[in-house]
């Protein structure tokens, strides 16, 4: 069974979550005005 580490970190929200098989298992959301690296 593999599992995909998805991490998505391009703006102020900081989204992680776990997936299997195309199915999501868990996920985990953060929003903070430190994280954007991305942004002008």
């Amino acid at each position: 069974m593999s599992v995909i580490l998805n991490i998505e970190t391009s703006s102020k929200n900081c989204s992680v979550c776990l997936s299997s098989k195309g199915n999501l298992v868990t996920s985990f959301d953060l929003e903070d005005e430190a994280y954007r690296h991305s942004e002008l």
